[in-house]
């Protein structure tokens, strides 16, 4: 039996992943031998006032929280109630595109296949890694590029050449380990002929209550980088309040290499987090409250933003979102605030 189903995206990355999810669920309760192909996306764009390389440039047109994307996930249910499937994924970055020519903005995200059954879930290829899915993730709510300056914690997102176990539900836990590997040539985050970096993390679900730990090693020379990182998140009923943090050492910019770990906010030997809040009591209305601490050298580093979003149907919003960062956010002591829109659409 071939299928074909339309995934709602929504706003953010780990709701995302919540709908994919759901149409492997729907795999796992037909028979022997069916197939199921989904499609899914979304288009995210905006417009922003902001000095986006510390230079004092003002930028126009932007993607806002993260490029738009679309994929394809493809399921075949086995036996012994064991289900196969494929994944791939591609980013439209709007900036790069029309800076760089109409194809430069489009790149892969996802290319991986898996496995899952009474065992758990082993996945293989470019894949989410479980330091920002389960853990940094829960306080990337905003749709605006005002993101940049509501969050501080992140170490990482995607990883090629990965390799993942995550294991059944159990009451509420799940564990997740799993790195990257590819033959050692001596340069930095591929030093080793094993694994070139690891994760291990950890999340539970109980009612309204979320929480997750993660930890994540990169083999380098004279020191490892490593990142704990933990978050916990409340649904209170008329919103979500969450938190995030890592504590990083000798963390460096692996994104030239499969890791693809970096240290995007911190000095790369910090304790960077954010506070997130939202309130939904408005109908139609979601408006987000952000603190973040980016733990920089050299003076206060901290930074609060918001976001008003209005809702038009589930899969249609716009936003404005607007930032008042201390000058050494981004540890040069030029961050400036940031003004900007965005429009999100989902299919």
């Amino acid at each position: 039996m071939k299928k074909m189903t339309i995934l709602t995206a929504a706003t953010s990355a780990l709701a995302l992943s919540a709908g994919i999810a759901s149409a492997q669920d729907e795999a796992e309760s037909m028979e022997v031998g069916s197939t199921t192909s989904s499609f899914y996306g979304f288009v995210l764009a905006g417009f922003s006032d902001q000095d986006v390389n510390q230079s004092g440039s003002t930028v126009g047109s932007d993607g806002g929280n993260g490029p738009s994307r679309f994929g394809f996930l493809g399921e075949t249910v086995l036996a012994d109630g064991m289900t196969g499937g494929v994944q791939i994924e591609y980013g439209v970055d709007n900036s790069s595109a029309a800076s760089g020519g109409q194809n430069s903005g489009v790149n892969l995200r996802q290319a991986n296949a898996y496995l899952t059954g009474d065992f758990g879930r082993i996945e293989v290829g470019s894949q989410d890694n479980s330091m920002y899915e389960w853990t940094t993730s829960v306080t990337d709510l905003f749709l605006t590029s005002a993101f940049a300056q509501a969050r501080a914690s992140d170490v990482i997102f995607r990883q090629d050449g990965a390799i993942f176990y995550t294991t059944p539900d159990l009451n509420g836990l799940q564990l997740r380990a799993g790195g990257t590997l590819q033959r050692g040539d001596s340069t930095p985050g591929n030093e080793s002929s094993g694994f070139d970096s690891y994760t291990v993390s950890a999340k539970y679900n109980f009612q309204d209550l979320y929480a997750s730990l993660s930890y994540i090693s990169v083999d380098q020379s004279p020191d490892d980088a490593t990142s704990f990182g933990a978050s916990v998140s409340y649904d209170y009923g008329a919103g979500v309040i969450a938190a995030a943090m890592t504590d990083n050492d000798h963390l460096t910019d692996f994104g030239g290499t499969n890791v693809q770990v970096n240290d995007w906010y911190g000095s790369g030997n910090g304790k960077p987090y954010e506070i997130v809040g939202t309130y939904t009591g408005v109908p139609n209305w979601t408006f987000k409250l952000a603190y973040a601490d980016s733990d920089q050298d050299g003076g206060s580093s901290s930074s609060v933003a918001a976001e008003a979003q209005y809702n038009f149907a589930s899969n249609v919003a716009v936003a404005v979102g607007a930032t008042n960062p201390d000058k050494n956010f981004g540890g040069s002591n030029s961050s400036e605030d940031i003004l900007a829109t965005a429009l999100y659409v989902a299919f």
